[in-house]
């Protein structure tokens, strides 16, 4: 059933996340890409307007008249950062399937959502449907992942595993059906924001609750921008953010598989401190410094 074509739209089952701000150079490709779909049930695609200023905003008002049954708009009154815009559409997201496709992303393949429909409804003790994802940097396109081989993972298989772009995952919708956990509340406006916005963590609180399977396939394009919420950051306050996050997660699970949060939190700590007696050091701001040594001491608070 493509949208497009099809007045009767049966049954919604997915719901699409778009979180948007200021994309609207892109954001009308990652909608047309969504509305080609071709899939044996309804969908609904949330778009959350984080108090847009280019534009981003009409191009989806444009879409959602035209296809008010399929597309619903949220729109912040104020610009109030990507967890608290995401954690709306978790509010909103009570069908049995979910993912996120951000606004300067796009789906390749008209058969996504149904793929993943497909395995996940044969397959309950699946949570997870991952497929791979062309890099778009600088117009020059490179898998996401190279596997010679589909695979399949659970949380105790975390060290070694394959793990998707967001553009490429679709979850069975075992978390947020239920309701948003309390803590990403609480993280909203803090430093510890940053581990619960993505897809890392989105991966991780599916994955403890079922398995992953992971496809040789390509079906979607992460599109890499100069002003994209993690591509536009340094390479030291990505370290400091994943090795933040790595440590978030090791207490969250209660202190479960060291051996997969704790080794990479020790892995992104000892590359900032590479780069600390890097030569070009100087180039770290202060306020950086600050940030790592705060997770620096956060890590000292439990050993």
């Amino acid at each position: 059933m493509n949208t497009k074509d099809t007045v009767m739209i049966s049954e919604k089952r997915i719901t699409i996340l778009m979180p948007t701000y200021n994309k609207g150079e892109f954001i009308a490709e990652a909608i047309e890409s969504v509305l080609m779909q071709k899939v044996n049930c309804g969908f609904e695609l949330i778009i959350i307007d984080d108090k847009s200023t280019d534009g981003s905003l009409k191009i989806a008002q444009g879409y959602c008249s035209k296809y008010p049954d399929q597309i619903k708009i949220i729109k912040n009154k104020t610009n109030e950062g990507c967890l608290s815009a995401i954690v709306k559409g978790y509010e909103q997201a009570k069908k049995e399937y979910l993912c996120v496709l951000d606004p300067d992303d796009y789906w390749t393949d008209e058969n996504k959502l149904q793929n993943a429909v497909s395995f996940l409804d044969n397959h309950p003790d699946f949570t997870m449907y991952i497929a791979n994802t062309y890099i778009d940097k600088d117009k020059i396109k490179t898998p996401y992942f190279n596997i010679t081989q589909d695979q399949e993972f659970s949380f105790e298989q975390l060290n070694g595993a394959v793990w998707g772009h967001t553009s490429g995952v679709i979850f069975r919708n075992v978390i947020f059906k239920i309701g948003v956990p309390e803590y990403m509340y609480k993280a909203i406006g803090t430093k510890n924001e940053v581990c619960f916005r993505g897809d890392s963590f989105r991966n991780i609180i599916h994955l403890k609750a079922g398995k992953a399977r992971v496809v040789n396939h390509i079906e979607s394009v992460y599109r890499i921008t100069t002003d994209g919420i993690w591509s536009s950051l340094s390479q030291f306050r990505q370290n400091t953010y994943n090795a933040r996050f790595f440590l978030k997660m090791f207490l969250l699970f209660d202190k479960e598989l060291p051996e997969f949060f704790i080794t990479r939190f020790a892995g992104f700590c000892r590359a900032n401190l590479e780069l600390i007696k890097a030569p070009d050091s100087k180039v770290i701001s202060a306020k950086d410094l600050s940030d790592f040594d705060e997770v620096l001491e956060e890590c000292d608070k439990f050993y």
